[in-house]
């Protein structure tokens, strides 16, 4: 018994002792890169990693930005982009991809890394063990991954701050004033400075915003702004870095083409799944006159097989939240969706299931069920599927 806890013992240290001398290596090469950026957040963060690591382009820093979720991406200097493949998303991949960047001969200057982890305890660990940032960001806080990050927007804001960089800047975007108080009381804890990025939206104006040949959120913008403030990087310079930033395939775009006698508009909001987010977006196409009275609205819902939680959500977001004429459902849970939607209130003869999920019955039902010539259908829910893929590339 006494040579068994030995043994063990002996294990343990040998083990530690290995991931002390790990920790070390990997401490040596972030080290080499003198700016580190993490980005975290419920919606935008792809976006805004690609935002900021063109600001630091653009201002003449060598810089790799990796973005993650669905379309994972690494963007070199110059903007290079190359997709990264993989099978499953794991937070190693950051290390991963630490580890590639060293095989260059120019170190980078600077990284702006998107937070891949969901888990509380994973953020952490990104922040503390993998990239111990200089600069955080936490794009805005949603209710979204309740089943991982918390029920409430209290608990998903504690969640966020898992990540706050130690002795740094974390800038905020879009954030209600009590859970401010929250991430402010984290980052005292880690003698963070707290940067509010939101005042900035009143230094954009309308022809800055023309700039883009893609929806951006002022929030977005904003948050660049402040991160280019921080580093004494100019207000110009900021912003020509950010309009020279790739679209990234989850952002917002809006497309149109002729089909089967009809004029169809197709919003790709499928990367947005959370209420707050759905409602916003609806509210700024009908702002921007994209959605209008004289248009048939149609709600195109893909759901995951590995998303089940989202269909009673989205279900009651179409029903009670937004004004669409018609929903047509694609992907998995199809019947569970229409029974959702129905006790949601919503006219079960509205909603249309694709049965033969294919783009030319999606094209052929999406015109189908209007009788007006002008439509506009809105993608949402989920962005990583074959007959999305198709869709996205037919539109855009």
């Amino acid at each position: 018994m006494i040579l068994e806890t030995v043994f063990f013992i002996g294990v343990l240290i040998f083990f530690t002792i290995i991931e002390i001398i790990n920790q070390k290596k990997h401490d040596n090469l972030l080290d080499q890169i003198p700016l580190r950026i993490h980005v975290n957040g419920i919606r935008g963060k792809s976006t805004v990693s690609r935002l900021l690591g063109s600001i630091l382009e653009e201002a003449g820093y060598k810089t790799w930005t990796k973005t993650t979720g669905s379309a994972a991406r690494l963007i070199g200097p110059k903007r290079s982009e190359r997709i990264i493949n993989r099978r499953v998303a794991n937070i190693n991949e950051q290390l991963e991809v630490l580890n590639h960047l060293k095989k260059y001969e120019e170190t980078p200057e600077a990284i702006v890394f998107e937070c891949m982890a969901i888990k509380p305890s994973y953020q952490r660990i990104c922040e503390e063990k993998i990239l111990k940032s200089h600069i955080g960001v936490i794009t805005n806080v949603r209710l979204d991954h309740t089943d991982v990050m918390g029920e409430t927007l209290q608990e998903i804001t504690n969640s966020l701050s898992q990540m706050i960089p130690t002795n740094g800047v974390l800038i905020i975007g879009d954030i209600k004033p009590k859970f401010v108080k929250i991430i402010r009381r984290e980052a005292r804890k880690k003698n963070t400075k707290v940067v509010l990025s939101m005042k900035y939206i009143t230094v954009l104006n309308d022809k800055e915003l023309k700039k883009f040949n893609f929806y951006m959120h002022k929030e977005n913008l904003a948050i660049g702004l402040a991160f280019a403030n921080e580093l004494k990087i100019s207000k110009k310079i900021a912003l020509d870095g950010m309009v020279k930033s790739n679209i990234d395939p989850g952002a917002l775009m809006v497309s149109s083409k002729s089909m089967h006698r009809k004029n169809v508009t197709y919003v790709n909001a499928h990367a947005i799944n959370d209420r707050e987010s759905i409602i916003m977006t609806y509210n700024m196409l009908k702002n921007d006159n994209i959605i209008g009275d004289k248009v048939t609205k149609v709600a195109v819902l893909y759901h995951r097989k590995d998303r089940p939680k989202r269909v009673e959500e989205m279900s009651n977001v179409v029903a009670k939240d937004i004004n669409v004429d018609h929903a047509i459902l694609i992907g998995h849970y199809q019947q569970m969706a229409k029974n959702k939607l129905v006790k949601a209130g919503y006219k079960k003869n509205k909603i249309h299931i694709i049965r033969k999920q294919t783009l030319p019955n999606l094209l052929k039902t999406i015109s189908k069920v209007s009788k007006t010539k002008n439509i506009v259908a809105i993608g949402m829910v989920n962005i990583k599927g074959e007959l999305v893929d198709k869709t996205l590339n037919y539109f855009f």
